[in-house]
Formats: structure tokens, C-alpha cells, sequence
């Protein structure tokens, strides 16, 4: 018998965006596409990916927080 995990109904929901038919120009959302890919330093993510621990171990891979943002 199958075990299912019980659903909640408060759990957020990921869904897709396709920008070329969803962000159109002149919209809220185009604009804040706009200003996060052009206008904001997102530099201040990129600290501390890849830095050696007292350890010698490296941290785990990441993805570069300006590329998630406009995947």
C-alpha cells in the first residue's frame, strides 16, 4: 500500500514563470525584473562562496545568487 505524505494546505507552491509571455513591458513585475538585473549590486551574495574553513575544507557548491534570480 502506498504511504503518502500528508498534505497541507498551507505549503507554498512553486510555479513556473515564463518571462517572454508572462513579464510584459510596463508591468510592476517587469520593472522589478528590470531593476534586479540591472540597477541592484547583488555582489553582496557572492561572499564566502568558495572560501577554505580553518579546516582546510571548501563549502558546499552554490549557485551564483544572480543567476537564480533571473532562471
Amino acid at each position: 500500500m502506498a504511504r503518502y505524505k500528508e498534505y497541507n494546505y498551507s505549503q507554498g507552491k512553486f510555479i513556473p514563470v515564463y518571462f517572454d509571455r508572462q513579464i510584459l513591458p510596463g508591468t510592476f513585475e517587469y520593472t522589478l525584473h528590470y531593476l534586479i538585473d540591472n540597477e541592484i549590486d547583488l555582489s553582496v551574495f557572492d561572499s564566502g562562496a568558495g572560501q577554505i574553513h580553518s579546516e582546510g575544507e571548501t563549502k558546499g557548491e552554490c549557485a551564483v545568487a544572480s543567476v537564480l534570480h533571473s532562471a
